[in-house]
């Protein structure tokens, strides 16, 4: 009886492994391809894009000190990020529920990520604040690598071990939405050190970010994902 219990153990592990097919396993060894080949360029990359992200400093402060990424470095995170965040939100959300939800919904976090970008080298050069829109562009794409690397730590965690699908959509959505709340307060450091009205950061943010994502998440979603991770 014992023997068979085990047994009976051994064969439910099986399906979460292989459900989903081979091709996630290698999207995610393909990740950790992308995070050796950027270390392999510049060893101290992982270090810097926390630096970038965590330390309230301008870029000219942390050139100074010598934090400076790589740029060969910074395009293979950047792909890290693209194909972790893409497979997650698939295997999460669209896989078993491809019925319901638009297909569109696997790019949303790499489509949201080159929207930020676009529209703060709009801004930038619509109001004439290059410097500050070329530093918010640098501190974004450090931020993502960082977040990258958190997704990819999460899909391991949740993947390969026994566990709800909604919570791990739970902690993916929370995890996600602290990355972009972080991401605003370092903004606003930025846009205050140099010397920016708060009217214009808050009319930025509210029209140029947190409006548009707001109406993506009602045509896309248009309740669905609220019952996936409810």
């Amino acid at each position: 009886m014992f023997e068979n219990n085990q047994l009976i153990q051994q064969m439910e592990l099986i399906p979460r492994y292989t459900n989903g097919s081979s091709w996630l396993v290698f999207l995610l060894f393909l990740c950790v391809v992308f995070i050796a080949l950027a270390r392999l360029v510049q060893q101290s990359i992982l270090r810097i894009a926390v630096q970038n992200t965590f330390f309230f400093e301008t870029q000219d402060d942390q050139i100074g000190k010598g934090v400076r990424p790589n740029n060969l470095s910074r395009i293979f995170m950047s792909l890290q990020f693209v194909t972790i965040s893409c497979m997650f939100v698939y295997w999460l959300f669209v896989k078993n529920n491809a019925h319901s939800i638009h297909p569109l919904v696997i790019i949303i976090p790499v489509g949201y990520l080159v929207y930020q970008l676009f529209t703060s080298f709009i801004a930038g050069n619509l109001t004439g604040q290059k410097k500050i829109a070329q530093e918010e562009i640098y501190f974004t794409l450090a931020l993502y690598h960082v977040l990258g690397l958190a997704f990819l730590m999460e899909f391991f965690l949740f993947y390969f071990q026994a566990g709800s699908k909604e919570t791990a959509g739970k902690i993916v959505v929370f995890t996600y939405g602290l990355f972009l709340a972080f991401r605003i307060i370092r903004s606003v450091f930025l846009g205050l050190s140099s010397k920016v009205s708060w009217y214009y950061i808050i009319l930025y943010f509210w029209t140029l970010e947190i409006l548009p994502i707001l109406i993506v998440i009602k045509l896309l979603f248009n309740g669905e994902m609220i019952g996936i991770i409810d």
